[in-house]
């Protein structure tokens, strides 16, 4: 029989069959004591039962859904709503994008060509202005937030940290390139990352407890937190979760190493961006660029990319203030066994290239 009469194809049915898991793995959470007339337990009212089970279900069904609704094509809307979804947010999540959109771009079998490694670099833009729309004070004018300091001043100290943050990153990551690129697509070292990093996040509120409002960002420690940043060349580790560690670890509050977080991935992702514009520009005197629907696609993908990541951020300073980064913890071990799970049945994921 011909395959092509099918309405599924094998990758409908990987999608099928990892929201199953994935359905499964929430109610798993879900469940633990409940409480009786007589004893009242509190673990019902559990971060893990009553927020982080939820939203991994919900997750699991939209995959089942989406298997059953999804036709093999090209990369189309739907497809290009979802990765630009998926850019926006995990990029600032200390939850690997790298881990994401091996899952993502697998699971919805887009063809790999240069125009969709592109694509999802410079929906970065969306996500990079998302940053300075919520942190505009902070990038044009930083005298609203230190009184008493002139306006080029301030400016200088905030550029300047950013500079010796991100130093570290620009000078390991040209050494390191071989390195860096063999195993970007290394999925066993991602998930295991994953794994690592998450059991790590599990206990890191209690090992860096100790930030105070009244730590001052100084270069020492911009430079600190960029050095820690490097060892997000590591696939999977995720260079939110490295800076935000690396700025807990020099005694910034939680709120205060996120939003540095944040600052340094603005420089990182513009040069990217650049970068991959550049190259669809330049290729067959820029017909890769006005192609077909590309430029549209590149539109629509920052622009999802924009708002997703605005939601992300509120989401993230607001929740990691008040419970920390257990949560994502146990989301990325549940990623990476999920990577793995498909690696042992045979599923192939990979990075498109």
């Amino acid at each position: 029989m011909d395959k092509r009469n099918f309405a599924f194809d094998k990758t409908n049915f990987i999608i099928l069959a990892v929201g199953m898991v994935v359905v499964i793995l929430g109610f798993i959470l879900m469940s633990g004591s409940g409480s009786d007339e007589h004893v009242f337990s509190e673990d019902i009212f559990s971060v893990r039962r009553i927020k982080v089970a939820p939203v991994v279900c919900f997750l699991g069904f939209v995959s089942i859904i989406y298997g059953i609704i999804r036709r093999p094509a090209r990369m189309n809307t739907l497809e290009t709503i979802i990765i630009a979804i998926v850019e926006g947010l995990t990029e600032f999540l200390p939850v690997s994008s790298t881990g994401h959109m091996i899952i993502a771009q697998s699971l919805l079998g887009v063809e790999s060509t240069p125009f969709v490694k592109a694509f999802t670099v410079i929906i970065q833009f969306g996500a990079i202005l998302s940053v300075i729309c919520l942190y505009w004070k902070k990038f044009f004018y930083p005298t609203a937030e230190r009184a008493g300091v002139s306006y080029w001043k301030a400016m200088y100290d905030f550029y300047a940290r950013l500079v010796v943050g991100v130093l570290p990153a620009v000078v390991l990551g040209l050494a390191f390139n071989d390195f860096i690129e063999s195993n970007l697509g290394n999925v066993t070292l991602v998930a295991v990352m994953l794994i690592v990093g998450g059991v790590f996040m599990l206990f890191c509120d209690r090992i860096f407890n100790k930030g105070s409002k009244d730590t001052k960002l100084t270069y020492k420690r911009a430079f600190t937190v960029g050095l820690i940043q490097c060892i997000s060349m590591i696939p999977g580790v995720s260079r939110s979760m490295a800076t935000i560690v690396g700025g807990m670890s020099q005694r910034l509050t939680r709120k205060a190493a996120a939003e540095f977080s944040f600052f340094l991935a603005v420089p990182t992702m513009f040069g990217a961006t650049c970068l991959e514009t550049y190259k669809l520009i330049s290729h067959g005197g820029g017909s890769l660029l006005t192609q077909g629907n590309n430029l549209e696609t590149l539109l629509l993908g920052s622009v999802v990319a924009f708002i997703v990541a605005i939601l992300a951020i509120k989401f993230f300073i607001s929740y990691v203030t008040k419970y920390g980064f257990a949560a994502f913890g146990w989301y990325r071990i549940i990623v990476g066994i999920i990577i793995i799970a498909c690696a042992l049945c045979g599923i192939e994921l990979k990075m498109v290239d």
